[in-house]
């Protein structure tokens, strides 16, 4: 449900989402749906756009143009609401070699 008050089963939905650094077009107009108890992935060469979608659906980094609604919400405007909701493993951590369900199942102290 998002600060709308709406329940959805659509819990990722991108509509023409871009994102640029400076002239590099990182991300060039994803359309996406996904509904509740769907799995999806993102398959591509290296800097096809993978990274900078995932992260802007996390409200981690600001598109450029288009928009993403994540559980109905503006992950850039109730990025600290979502995350109570989400859990992400980025590739890129090398704190410990562990598998992604180790990840998750990690309690981190800040």
């Amino acid at each position: 449900m998002g600060t709308t008050g709406r329940v959805t089963d659509v819990v990722i939905q991108a509509v023409d989402l871009r994102k640029n650094f400076g002239k590099v077009i990182a991300l060039g107009g994803l359309d996406l749906s996904v509904r509740r108890g769907e799995v999806h992935g993102f398959l591509g060469p290296n800097g096809s756009g993978k990274s900078s979608a995932i992260r802007i659906s996390l409200g981690l980094v600001r598109a450029t143009g288009g928009t993403v609604r994540l559980f109905a919400d503006d992950p850039w405007r109730a990025a600290i609401e979502l995350h109570r909701r989400l859990a992400h493993v980025p590739g890129d951590v090398s704190v410990v070699r562990l598998t992604g369900g180790e990840s998750l199942s990690m309690d981190f102290v800040v």
